[in-house]
């Protein structure tokens, strides 16, 4: 069995020239098919073949919403005002209705269009959410009044603003029915382009 090997041995010692060529070709190729190789690491995809997995998965996100159908926007204040300051508030929005009227998008949120409950004084009359800032471009009274608001909830900070005001987050809630990544990528393209022109 030795003798069988030694041969092809030696010859594979004595060329390493074609040897290294072909291993390079064969590393190009597998290289060039991996480009289409996906995983899927959607619920969906966990819990192929379990019907009710699904049904229970597709019914808690249709209920508190499709987290892999959202965007996150970051956007940090890097001079000397912080991410609450008028007319950065008076930017977020801009950007918040420039994006919504994306045919993809069913909605933004963003510290700039922050809404609170208003109660009515009827008992039968539910309670109505109204924009906290609801004049644009922000004025001083607008800025001071959100800044209440945020100093009193724990909730807001650390989610929709970082704690020392200077990291805002622009979540953009895309159609649940274009969470595969070639439906959402032209999204994710407009999405940029309407950003950068908000942004100036």
């Amino acid at each position: 069995m030795f003798r069988i090997l030694a041969h092809p041995a030696r010859w594979i010692v004595e060329h390493p020239t074609p040897i290294l060529l072909a291993v390079a070709v064969l590393t190009a190729i597998a290289a060039m098919s991996a480009r289409h190789i996906r995983f899927d690491f959607s619920t969906q995809s966990m819990n192929q073949g379990d019907t009710e997995a699904m049904a229970f998965s597709e019914q808690f996100k249709k209920t508190f919403g499709y987290e892999d159908a959202l965007v996150l926007v970051v956007m940090e204040a890097t001079g000397p005002r912080d991410v609450l300051d008028r007319r950065s508030l008076t930017w977020q929005a801009a950007i918040a209705g420039d994006l919504q009227k994306l045919d993809q998008v069913v909605s933004v949120q963003t510290i700039a269009t922050l809404t609170q409950p208003q109660f009515s004084a009827s008992e039968t009359d539910a309670p109505t959410t109204v924009p906290v800032i609801d004049r644009f471009p922000v004025d001083e009274a607008g800025e001071r009044g959100l800044r209440r608001i945020v100093e009193r909830s724990a909730t807001i900070k650390g989610t929709l603003i970082s704690r020392d005001a200077t990291v805002a987050a622009l979540l953009i809630f895309i159609d649940p029915a274009l969470r595969e990544l070639e439906p959402i990528s032209p999204c994710g393209a407009r999405i940029t382009l309407r950003s950068r022109s908000a942004g100036g």
